[in-house]
């Protein structure tokens, strides 16, 4: 069973012991990180600077890692149990691995539902990675980059964040979301 080291506003952090080593051929084929816009998805790397790999989330290749973030779920709804209340959501997008060089980042404030489904969010930090993590805007906190640390949140504007950037070491995560739709 996944336990919860602590818990800020909704925001629930726990330990993820998946091995990852899936991911290690996976750095020829990252691609530059892309934000969604009001006309579709595009690259802007004033607003998000990355490169990353986006894995359906029925890939056998990431079972582990779905169990994982499921046995995360079901603790966070037995916390927030009127979540049982909402039409259901599962992962239907894909699961994106982000590689963020030294000096890269998501800079900008953001959001992660805009109309779409997004229910919750989820990243696990796959890097112990100094001067780096989340930072929440209306929670006034910053989570640090540890390495095997996932943390679940609501999509919505009350959790808007950005990257906290590191100047001198890469930082990867693994992030995604839980969402009522399908995508077309």
């Amino acid at each position: 069973m996944v336990s919860t080291k602590k818990e800020i506003n909704f925001i629930e952090s726990y330990s993820c012991d998946v091995d990852f080593s899936f991911l290690k051929n996976k750095h020829k084929f990252l691609v530059e990180g892309a934000i969604n816009t009001h006309f579709g998805r595009e690259v802007d790397k004033s607003v998000k600077n990355s490169k990353e790999y986006g894995y359906n989330p029925n890939d056998p290749i990431i079972a582990p890692y779905r169990i994982h973030l499921q046995e995360c779920l079901d603790d966070y709804i037995q916390k927030y149990d009127l979540l049982n209340k909402h039409p259901h959501f599962n992962v239907y997008e894909r699961i994106n691995y982000q590689r963020y060089d030294k000096g890269e980042g998501y800079y900008e404030w953001h959001f992660e539902n805009f109309d779409n489904g997004r229910v919750i969010v989820f990243m696990t930090y796959l890097t112990n990675t100094p001067n780096a993590g989340t930072e929440f805007l209306y929670q006034n906190i910053k989570t640090e980059c540890v390495k095997g640390t996932t943390l679940l949140w609501p999509a919505y504007w009350t959790h808007t964040h950005r990257g906290i950037i590191s100047k001198t070491h890469r930082k990867e995560i693994l992030t995604g979301w839980f969402t009522t739709k399908v995508p077309s």
